[in-house]
């Protein structure tokens, strides 16, 4: 009995020490905090009289588009009076290896308002494609409109340039 007393007693002042130490980690990232906040307060106070200037370099209006990806196929309409339609340049929003699913994916975006073309690729798999143009740059401003006005829904909406 006197040994299990002994033992609770033990097991509690470590616990009671063990917590009330602050970690030498605890206490770096304390001192640097405050270090860096006075140091704001210094420099705040410093430019409060004085005109600040920041340079904001113009905004481009064109989409970068050396640095997006395109993913090349050889694609052909599946209905041969969207041949026309079908650009070097085509926003993929969704692909299947099922027709019927590919067909009803393209219902469902026709209901929203776009004019989509189904084509297919040599590996059988079709591409609801919702716009296709001529030019790289309009395809990624298409792309990034789509996805910011469905988002998340679209996040792996991509560009699919068509191989000759």
């Amino acid at each position: 009995m006197k040994n299990s007393i002994l033992i609770i007693g033990i097991v509690l002042g470590i616990t009671v020490l063990a917590g009330s130490c602050k970690s030498s980690k605890e206490s770096a990232y304390r001192a640097a905090y405050e270090k860096a906040k006075t140091k704001e307060v210094s420099s705040t106070s410093r430019n409060d009289n004085q005109d600040v200037v920041v340079y904001n370099p113009p905004a481009s209006t064109a989409p970068a588009t050396q640095n997006v990806t395109t993913k090349t196929e050889k694609i052909t309409p599946v209905n041969q009076s969207d041949a026309d339609q079908l650009k070097r340049y085509s926003v993929v929003i969704y692909s299947f290896m099922n027709k019927t699913n590919a067909s009803a994916a393209k219902e469902e975006m026709v209901k929203h308002g776009y004019d989509v073309i189904l084509a297919q690729n040599e590996n059988n798999m079709y591409r609801v494609i919702i716009a296709s143009y001529d030019d790289k740059a309009s395809a990624v401003a298409k792309r990034d409109e789509v996805k910011a006005k469905y988002a998340p829904r679209f996040d792996d909406i991509w560009i699919l340039e068509k191989q000759y």
